[in-house]
């Protein structure tokens, strides 16, 4: 059977007395003759269709595709902006960084589909690749020659199509050649001749047509539509410069370390966006060489070293034509600054300096000075503005921080062991700013002023934070740039995210946020603090105090005045307490300096509990738990004489700041050592009389400055 094609064929559509039985009779007269007259047609297979389908779903996503980026371009050009031109498959990479802000939301998801475009357009091109390797191998021509519209490429690639897919030849007798002559369009396929450029030539006894490309030529055919399509898909895909090499200068190649320093631990950003063409190809590939052996692709990469040392970083960059660019950095890594994380913070039972003390204690009235020759001060410090703070970034867990106070420093009487405001110390001095405490024991703080110029603080002075155990160990040490917030009511605050080589700490070891308040009388850190925590995120008496203060020096007077005084606290003197039997779990016990009535109330100080008159109430200590804190008050309830004696009755009771009773108890006082002012207490009884079982028991240690306590009601 012939498939004709009758617009070939002028004795049928050009009969002025058509009708289907004359056609008929026409066709089957001409096909009797020679077929080859009526153009006869050639079907392409179900596969040559599927295979068009691949090329026409291709075409419609890069329309989709077309539509995308000239709506995103057009929107950014109506706000009064231009992208940044680029190569098609570079669009939603290079432009995503540069689209403003306001038209993100309206812009991103458009971008975000633009990539996935690209990315199946991505692969439909290597799927047309496979096909014409393994079904249309004469499409090949084109990767041979790299060169688009090559003569090689269209006549073999059609020829194929023509014959194996229905193509038809363009062939007709030549008017000059007789009945057998033919003649043939054909390109010339030498690289001097211009590709469009076409001569007639006999296929058979003509001589070819005078030029001055006279190597043997290939006749042209005219391919169908499914092969046009092959054609130009696949020579897309191969397209690339002409044999002459690209044109223009090479690509810059430019890129950005961040941080600029950094050690063993930093996580280092690179950066190649500086990087840019120089003629009409974009740049295509970005590979990096970090110097150690290992490298990245893309145009932002991150890398870590593993070891200490000088390094150079190289970036290569290739544009479209082919053309490459190097550049290169030298980047110092050290080593990375290793303190104990989580801390040893445990305390010892008792204090290290206990035999010393006990050395040169025979009263109550010695034990301040005794503490002051051992070296082991007590610190003016002010639980009411004590904070919850959350140092999990350093291994230690939820904590509660009490801050030392701040006193006047110009004129009048100075109370000792208390310090400045953070704002006014002089560059390069460290100071006790406050103490972290836990179940697990106690952190000093010390605060430097690294940098600075002038008597008062400003925004950009770099600050010192230095976490201390209470023999001496750091467990932290992190520097941060101090930022004020309000000066007035001096509030600041600082980002400690350095280390002590000034380089950058990773994400998981910063403090971000430390605010202080009032001129650092109070220190919080507002991002982490736990409002399930007993105590509050904020001091309760932080409104009154700012509506009070306008300067540091009036820190002082004005917490008098709100009945929030200081404690002189001895940290160094704190041990662990097990308050199970009394439903509070572990703690910590710091004890309210001792001091000697001359100086007792102007230092903030307390009476030993063996010289309380009877009805008399101290507070005694602070108790410190992951929850809170809680304080601990001691009345002597039954006892005569200035000494107490065995046998007299003390009440304890604890209570939160807001002056909850937590817990109350009565108990009898055994005097087990009088000279050495060393007691037992056990407390067995509640407030009203009623047995407590079991009963809490604690050991008073130098007429009660150093307690602990013991679930053995005969320890001693």
């Amino acid at each position: 059977m012939v498939v004709a094609n009758p617009r070939k064929l002028r004795l049928i559509y050009g009969n002025p007395r058509k009708t289907d039985r004359a056609d008929a009779e026409y066709l089957a007269r001409v096909g009797r003759m020679d077929p080859e007259l009526l153009a006869p047609v050639r079907h392409g297979g179900r596969q040559a269709q599927a295979d068009r389908g691949v090329l026409r779903a291709r075409q419609q996503l890069v329309r989709t595709r077309t539509q995308l980026i000239n709506h995103v371009r057009g929107a950014v050009k109506s706000w009064g902006e231009r992208l940044p031109s680029c190569a098609t498959a570079a669009f939603a990479r290079r432009v995503a960084v540069a689209i403003p802000d306001a038209l993100r939301p309206a812009l991103d998801p458009l971008v975000r589909q633009i990539q996935v475009l690209t990315d199946e357009i991505r692969g439909f091109d290597e799927q047309i690749e496979r096909l014409c390797e393994e079904r249309y191998p004469e499409t090949r021509t084109i990767g041979e020659e790299r060169c688009w519209g090559h003569t090689g490429f269209w006549d073999t690639a059609a020829r194929r199509a023509a014959v194996g897919r229905g193509g038809r030849s363009l062939t007709r007798p030549h008017p000059t050649s007789g009945p057998a002559g033919r003649w043939t369009e054909r390109l010339d396929p030498r690289p001097g001749c211009p590709t469009a450029r076409t001569s007639r030539i006999l296929s058979s006894s003509s001589p070819p047509h005078p030029s001055a490309c006279a190597p043997p030529m290939v006749d042209r055919i005219l391919p169908s539509p499914f092969a046009l399509f092959i054609l130009l898909l696949t020579g897309a895909l191969a397209a690339c410069s002409s044999e002459d090499g690209p044109t223009g200068p090479a690509p810059t190649a430019e890129f950005t370390v961040s941080p600029e320093r950094g050690n063993t631990a930093t996580a280092f950003q690179f950066d190649a966006s500086p990087s840019a063409s120089q003629n009409d190809q974009a740049v295509q590939t970005f590979v990096w060489r970090f110097g150690d052996g290992n490298g990245a692709e893309g145009v932002r990469t991150s890398h870590t070293y593993s070891s200490a040392g000088t390094y150079t970083v190289e970036l290569t960059v290739t544009d479209g034509h082919g053309r490459t660019a190097t550049a290169g950095q030298e980047l110092a890594v050290l080593d990375e600054v290793e303190l104990p994380i989580p801390a040893n913070m445990a305390l010892p039972e008792e204090p290290a300096f206990l035999d010393d003390l006990l050395a040169r204690v025979d009263h109550p009235g010695q034990v301040y000075d005794a503490i002051l020759e051992l070296g082991v001060h007590p610190t003016l410090a002010n639980y009411h503005l004590a904070a919850p703070v959350d140092l999990s970034p350093l291994g230690l867990g939820r904590t509660v921080y009490i801050p030392t106070q701040v006193v006047p420093q110009d004129g009048g009487e100075v109370p000792p062991h208390g310090r400045p405001s953070l704002y006014f110390i002089e560059a390069g001095t460290e100071i006790l700013s406050g103490v972290y405490l836990t179940d697990d024991g106690v952190a000093l703080r010390y605060t430097e002023r690294v940098t600075g110029e002038g008597a008062q603080a400003s925004s950009g002075d770099l600050y010192s934070e230095r976490l201390v155990t209470l023999n001496g160990e750091t467990i932290f040490q992190a520097f941060g740039e101090l930022e004020i917030l309000d000066p007035d009511r001096g509030h600041g605050r600082v980002v400690l995210d350095r280390d002590a080589n000034n380089i950058p700490l990773p994400e998981d070891r910063q403090v971000k946020v430390m605010v202080w308040i009032l001129w650092s009388a109070i220190i919080l850190d507002i991002e982490e603090a736990d409002e399930d925590a007993a105590l509050p995120p904020t001091p309760p008496i932080q409104d009154e105090l700012e509506a009070s203060v306008s300067e540091p020096d009036e820190l002082y007077e004005a917490l008098k005045g709100l009945g929030a005084s200081p404690r002189l606290l001895n940290f160094h003197a704190a041990t662990p307490v097990d308050l199970s039997d009394r439903g509070l779990g572990p703690a910590v016990h710091v004890p309210v300096q001792i001091l000697p009535e001359s100086n007792r109330e102007a230092f903030h100080g307390r009476k030993s509990l063996y010289t309380l008159s009877e009805g008399e109430e101290t507070l005694a200590g602070l108790f410190l738990t992951r929850e809170g804190m809680a304080l601990r008050y001691m009345t002597r309830e039954v006892g005569r004489g200035e000494l107490a004696r065995t046998g007299d009755v003390y009440r304890q009771r604890i209570v939160t700041r807001d002056g909850e009773v937590l817990y109350e108890a009565l108990g009898d006082l055994e005097i087990l050592d009088p000279d050495a002012g060393l007691g037992r207490i056990v407390l067995d009884r509640g407030p009203t009389g009623e047995a407590l079982d079991p009963p809490a028991v604690e050991i008073w240690i130098i007429w009660s400055y150093i307690t602990i306590t013991t679930e053995d009601r005969d320890s001693t």
